[in-house]
């Protein structure tokens, strides 16, 4: 979310305005208070649980395994 808004920041300055234009979207809907709202109906937040279930959400811990396996080896290779 901080890179689109750092984004929206830099097109306000750019006179081309077909420049960015979906960043200019979302900004435009950050400075109005309603950019949460938004991702939430293209997103899909009410989806969640839906999509969790069918396992298109998911929780990955590959890289946090990586580290416990190189925790418990001792950090060698």
């Amino acid at each position: 979310m901080e890179k689109m808004i750092n984004g929206g920041k830099q097109l306000e300055q750019q006179p081309r305005k077909h420049v960015g234009r979906h960043w200019r979207y979302f900004y435009k809907l950050y400075k109005s208070g309603k950019l949460e709202e938004e991702y939430d109906r293209v997103i899909g937040k009410n989806s969640f649980d839906r999509l969790y279930k069918d396992g298109y959400l998911y929780t990955d811990t590959t890289i946090l395994d990586f580290f416990m396996q190189k925790l418990h080896m001792g950090g060698s290779d």
